[in-house]
């Protein structure tokens, strides 16, 4: 059973430190008395990016003077940590009120459960960005997509084939039996294949209808996806090889 005293939430940071504290202003206002592990894995080639001082220093930190790319990251991340279950969240999450509450309540009640995400919603318009992923033989379907935070469709838990990493929450035990996620897959669908692996053990991939999340993500024109590692992208056929 997951609680938040065997939760580590591990938070892969690569730039943008102003972007990273109000992130964790938002976690902490939604956190209560009962805190999980926080670990922080800032990994930047530049260290000037790493240049927070003690800022943090409630937090475990790690900085590494290389771009771990987000897989690297949370792997990295994962090796600090006894906790039974991980918890990856982006460094430009901002959390609701009882998100983690609910992300618990939700992985509890469904005994395969194997990874669970929340609904995942764009800042700028108050609409979803991410409620799990489905696949067909020519595309990669985001369920729900564009559709308002609160539409009816998308009020109660449902069983997907994959979720996003940007809010990812998987068995300690169940992450290490898969060695972690694919670092050859370093720039998309990394997250996806980490739910395709844990289905061929007969895990289930849920997302959660009330642990909600706002995420900046591909919102924000200077993401470093796309402005500092083009040299990773490749054609974007979104097609699914089973």
């Amino acid at each position: 059973m997951v609680t938040k005293e065997n939760i580590a939430i591990i938070i892969p940071f690569h730039k943008n430190v102003e972007m990273l504290r109000l992130s964790l202003l938002t976690l902490e206002a939604s956190l209560q008395q009962e805190r999980p592990q926080i670990i922080i894995i800032a990994n930047n080639y530049n260290v000037n990016e790493l240049n927070f001082g003690n800022e943090f220093a409630k937090y475990e930190v790690h900085k590494v003077s290389e771009n771990l790319f987000w897989p690297g990251a949370v792997n990295y991340g994962a090796s600090f940590t006894d906790k039974d279950f991980l918890l990856f969240c982006d460094p430009d999450l901002f959390y609701t009120e009882n998100w983690l509450d609910n992300l618990i309540d939700c992985f509890n009640q469904h005994e395969n459960a194997g990874e669970l995400s929340a609904k995942i919603i764009n800042p700028l318009n108050n609409r979803i960005m991410d409620f799990g992923m489905g696949y067909n033989d020519f595309n990669t379907i985001h369920i729900g997509k564009e559709l308002p935070y609160n539409h009816p469709t998308t009020l109660d838990d449902r069983k997907v084939q994959a979720a996003c990493g940007a809010v990812f929450l998987t068995p300690h035990s169940l992450f290490d039996k898969v060695d972690g996620i694919d670092t050859m897959m370093p720039y998309i669908y990394c997250d996806n294949d980490y739910s395709v692996k844990i289905a061929e053990l007969g895990y289930e991939t849920w997302v959660s209808g009330k642990s909600i999340v706002y995420h900046k993500g591909g919102t924000d024109e200077h993401n470093s996806k796309y402005d500092k590692f083009t040299y990773l992208r490749y054609s974007h056929c979104n097609v699914w090889v089973p």
